[in-house]
């Protein structure tokens, strides 16, 4: 078979989105078809927007650290 331009599919990549972001299972990502991985990713992207949270400020953490010291 000869290379007709074909680029290569980052499958880590796309099973890392769907389970990391999406928090389907690896069977789901296999299961599903490439629209049904699209719509999942637009949808999400529909519902939380592209803005990312900023990071918590010093107070925020030194709270978080309390709250989680005796663990």
């Amino acid at each position: 078979m000869t290379d007709r331009g074909a680029e290569t599919i980052a499958w880590r990549d796309y099973l890392g989105v769907a389970t990391g972001l999406l928090r389907w299972s690896p069977a789901a990502f296999w299961a599903a078809t490439p629209h049904e991985f699209w719509a999942a990713i637009e949808a999400r992207r529909r519902a939380y927007g592209k803005a990312t949270a900023p990071p918590p400020s010093d107070d925020e953490i030194q709270a978080i650290r309390r709250r989680h010291a005796g663990g």
